[in-house]
């Protein structure tokens, strides 16, 4: 499904709040589509730029919309469940549900929708916010255990748009993904900082540390690289598609930038989930 972009006067109303996210404001709203169809999304508005320590004076520009969209369309791409619906959709001050401080009023803000899959966080179902921290680490490292294929496409997807905030909070129960605001190393990234991480690994690979040392037994090793050649078959077959959202939508009047993205995915396709770089060979 191409990534849609709708106008305010596609927004019906609120659906509810979220307890999920701090990276952006979130909430629960009902959206008309264009063929007339009223679906539950998942909305959220970033501020456009991050602050810098007090005293600097300079800002960061915030990536997170971006990369929401950079994120659905590879994980589509690639073969992995995500929302049925998503895209983009203008807002007024007044159409959203509680609007953050930063948000100045009388602002029309871009936001980022995606259609309620109706299905509970693995952190809700798990119940993790009930646990202390390592047995609600233990908990979701039995979940992933159970489902080892999963897992490693997961890891191996994270791996590949290196993703630094994969949580239990944005894998749903059906195994749809969602959050993909940290990819591509962070919130703040520049072409030239993708330029200088494609050949990292990932340390922040949240799957993997999740698994701990199952992570580095030689079943997994070997669905990870299983997962990697399966995703990148599927995306061959879709490259087009995301070049071109890339080059004449998101990115029309920054080729540079569109590019260096381009070129960032592609490298780490062919390179970050080889044998030699799961550990299958020294």
């Amino acid at each position: 499904m191409p990534i849609l972009l709708l106008g305010s006067g596609a927004y019906i109303g609120p659906a509810g709040q979220t307890n999920e996210g701090q990276m952006a404001h979130s909430f629960f709203g009902y959206i008309k589509l264009g063929n007339g169809e009223t679906i539950r999304a998942h909305i959220k508005i970033y501020p456009s730029h991050f602050q810098c320590p007090q005293g600097t004076g300079t800002s960061l520009v915030n990536r997170s919309l971006e990369n929401e969209v950079i994120g659905y369309s590879l994980a589509e791409a690639k073969g992995l469940t995500v929302a049925p619906r998503a895209g983009l959709i203008l807002l007024t001050y007044d159409q959203i549900n509680q609007p953050p401080q930063w948000l100045q009023p009388n602002e029309a803000v871009p936001a980022w929708f995606s259609e309620d899959a109706k299905h509970p966080s693995l952190a809700n179902f798990l119940k993790l916010s009930e646990l202390e921290g390592e047995r609600a680490v233990a908990k979701l490292k039995a979940k992933l255990n159970r489902s080892p294929k999963k897992a490693a496409a997961w890891a191996t997807f994270d791996e590949s748009v290196f993703n630094v905030d994969r949580n239990p909070g944005n894998v749903l129960t059906n195994d749809t993904l969602i959050d993909h605001g940290s990819i591509l190393c962070s919130e703040t990234w520049s072409p030239d900082q993708l330029n200088a991480v494609a050949d990292q690994s990932n340390s922040m690979n949240k799957i993997l540390i999740f698994l701990q040392e199952h992570a580095a037994e030689l079943p997994f090793k070997q669905e990870r690289v299983h997962a990697a050649q399966s995703q990148a078959a599927s995306y061959s077959s879709n490259r087009d598609a995301v070049h071109s959202l890339l080059r004449e939508t998101l990115y029309e009047s920054q080729p540079e930038t569109a590019e260096a993205v381009i070129n960032f995915i592609e490298h780490r396709i062919r390179s970050a989930n080889t044998p030699e770089k799961v550990g299958l060979v020294a």
